[in-house]
């Protein structure tokens, strides 16, 4: 039975077959933090309050206390960063998946 390549196996530098298993495992990792990362961006920008209310009145967002309205700013000004940092992560991710496919 003839191999796939032809009659002589492919040849390479000592281990590149592991180093081929080594780039899937490393694209399947980065894969699936990517995945991950989504799914946080999903609930973080799901959390934000927005102008019609939104997600985020579910999570205690909307009190009516003096003091919580200070709090709740905070809050806002936290999840926009957090979206910002999860959509840079994202990008990254996608790039080094890019360059390693």
């Amino acid at each position: 039975m003839l191999h796939p390549y032809g009659s002589v196996r492919p040849t390479g530098p000592p281990g590149w077959e592991k180093g081929l298993i080594q780039m899937s495992v490393l694209t399947t990792i980065i894969t699936v933090i990517l995945l991950v990362v989504a799914v946080l961006l999903i609930v973080v920008v799901l959390m934000q309050k927005s102008t019609s209310g939104g997600a985020g009145a579910a999570f205690g967002s909307d009190t009516t206390s003096f003091t919580a309205r200070g709090k709740a700013a905070s809050k806002e000004a936290q999840l926009r960063k957090i979206t910002v940092i999860l959509a840079i992560v994202i990008g990254v991710l996608a790039i080094v998946l890019a360059i390693l496919s």
